[in-house]
């Protein structure tokens, strides 16, 4: 076998995942992102051709460039977190709000088996659901309706003796007050164009299969790039966005740190 003249380079690949985080502009504290299927970012390089034609021939002799941008996308995105329900919906941050309200009632008109109800407000406490000629037969919970007081909804299961099909029902129920504290996220989808956060992606790679490296955007601003996954149990429901990666004044468009020595090996 011929001797080589150089020793083939055959230790600096690398396969690395990562930790994602995103932080508010002008906050202090960072949030997990979660599980990232892949993280890539493309910058983006305009040129003006220069030409002389000093020789009786156009010949290009520089390129001048006028315009550098930069994308992030993030594929693959599993974990459901306020974040990523307000950057994959588009939406503006917010919680929901309810009075307390008690004695409230809720007439259900040509009751049948099978019907699907929904009381007007969150958590409700049903009191008595009655019905009959005299309106004084009651409807049993887990007997005549089942209700989910988290989703609003229940169903009629089945009409007591007294209650006849074709005839109408009435709901007592109470509503807890419901404040910003609970932080039950209510957001209106579509609502902006984009969110901009600081984004940092903290390199992890195993078994020294590369040298990882943390990727610092100072100001990204994030939208959906495609399907979101809302009912899907066969696979992890997950998002992907892309981010317009924009310069600051003071940090550029951001940074790349390596956290160990790269030694050629």
């Amino acid at each position: 076998m011929a001797t080589l003249p150089i020793r083939p380079l055959v230790a600096m690949h690398r396969l690395m995942g990562g930790i994602g985080l995103v932080r508010r502009p002008g906050t202090k504290k960072w949030t997990k992102t979660g599980p990232i299927d892949a993280v890539e970012f493309t910058p983006n390089i305009t040129k003006v051709d220069i030409f002389s034609a000093e020789t009786g021939k156009r010949r290009l002799i520089k390129k001048i460039a006028t315009e550098d941008t930069a994308q992030v996308v993030l594929t693959g995105m599993q974990a459901w977190t306020e974040e990523t329900y307000e950057l994959l919906y588009l939406a503006a941050k917010r919680y929901l709000t309810q009075a307390a309200l008690t004695n409230q009632t809720l007439i259900w008109p040509d009751v049948q088996i099978g019907d699907v109800f929904e009381l007007p407000g969150r958590d409700a406490t049903i009191d008595m659901v009655t019905g009959g000629s005299d309106g004084t037969v009651e409807l049993v919970e887990d007997v005549h309706f089942i209700f989910s007081p988290s989703t609003r909804h229940g169903e009629i299961i089945a009409l007591p003796t007294g209650v006849t099909a074709g005839t109408e029902i009435e709901f007592s129920y109470d509503l807890p007050a419901v404040t910003e504290a609970d932080k039950i996220l209510d957001l209106q989808i579509m609502e902006k164009s984009g969110t901009t956060l600081e984004f940092k992606y903290i390199g992890m790679s195993a078994d020294g299969n590369g040298t990882p490296l943390t990727l610092y955007l100072p100001s990204v601003e994030f939208a959906p790039n495609g399907a979101i996954s809302n009912g899907d149990a066969s696979a992890a429901n997950a998002g992907s966005l892309t981010g317009d990666v924009y310069s600051t004044s003071t940090l550029g468009y951001g940074s790349i740190e390596l956290r160990e020595e790269i030694v050629n090996a």
